[in-house]
């Protein structure tokens, strides 16, 4: 007994023994129990081996999903795995004989599981909502949208693809969007505030690249065209005709009226008005009432009918 347990000891080996890392593909519609592969030990040659296995997916969570037959050293797996759930799994798998002895240090197994291509590219929000003012270069940013996917990163499942399908007004077509990064960019120089002040974009993302098998997912962008001070105030009226009393002082005489087509209560649309003639003495003083954007004419030194 002595010289057989010595001889033992002397041949339990240092090295890796087999099995490889393995794989399995996620989602796996069986049939169940599935057989992974063999686990094997040189020593089987000269001992009666039983096989067995611990770690997460055995005997701890999830439990009982991975199992060995001691006899033969087959590794088999019981229902299906979500890859976007447990990546891997490292087990430690051991050979004994029926005494109890171990004649190979524990083995890492590692137990990849493969990603299928089931979960949808996913945008950051339902609505995008940009603002762009008129009148800007063929080229500006208008924004940037995102999207998320659950499959594995740097593969074709998650290689994510940007489109337009839809704007609306339909035309003319004045944006464009990168394919890769999302980002939103004008492709003319025709927005005009005064003529349509909003647009609404459909947008699409797509894995696979883009791919027309790849799952895809819409969402809405409204980009708001900023004003800009493109146009003139102009006089309702090319002139006016008023009086007032000698003497009288600090009295409204007259208010003039402007048409601004500019965003309404902003500074490109509110009025400012000057006297350029006939005001030498001073007589006269014009401001701007805040609430109408209409012009004040009012005496403010007493006129002398008789001069």
């Amino acid at each position: 007994k002595k010289r057989h347990s010595k001889e033992k000891v002397l041949k339990r080996a240092k090295r890796r023994w087999a099995p490889i890392p393995c794989s399995m593909q996620e989602n796996s519609l069986g049939p169940f129990p599935l057989f992974l592969q063999q686990i094997q030990s040189d020593t089987a040659q000269n001992y009666t081996i039983f096989y067995s296995i611990r770690g997460p997916g055995v005997d701890r969570e999830p439990m009982n999903l991975f199992y060995v037959e001691r006899d033969t050293g087959n590794l088999y797996c019981t229902r299906p795995v979500d890859r976007e759930e447990y990546e891997s799994f490292e087990l430690i798998a051991f050979a004994t004989t029926p005494d109890g002895y171990t004649p190979e240090l524990p083995l890492p197994l590692l137990i990849r599981i493969e990603d299928e291509n089931d979960n949808y590219p996913i945008f950051t929000e339902t609505t995008y909502v940009f603002t762009v003012s008129e009148n800007c270069r063929v080229g500006s940013t208008v924004g940037q949208v995102c999207a998320t996917d659950k499959d594995e990163p740097d593969t074709m499942h998650t290689r994510l693809k940007y489109s337009i399908i839809e704007q609306l007004p339909a035309y003319p077509t004045l944006f464009s969007m990168h394919p890769t990064t999302g980002v939103i960019t004008t492709s003319s120089s025709q927005l005009d505030r005064e003529l349509i002040d909003k647009y609404q974009l459909k947008i699409k993302v797509q894995d696979m690249g883009g791919q027309y098998f790849g799952l895809q997912t819409t969402s809405t962008c409204i980009i708001n065209i900023g004003d800009a001070n493109d146009n003139l105030p102009t006089f309702t009226r090319t002139s006016y005709v008023t009086s007032v009393e000698e003497n009288t002082v600090d009295v409204e005489i007259l208010r003039v009226t402007v048409e601004d087509k500019d965003l309404m209560n902003t500074a490109n649309w509110r009025a400012n008005y000057t006297i350029l003639k006939g005001n030498e003495n001073g007589n006269f003083k014009i401001v701007t009432d805040p609430k109408t954007n209409e012009g004040v004419l009012c005496v403010v030194k007493p006129l002398n009918y008789e001069e």
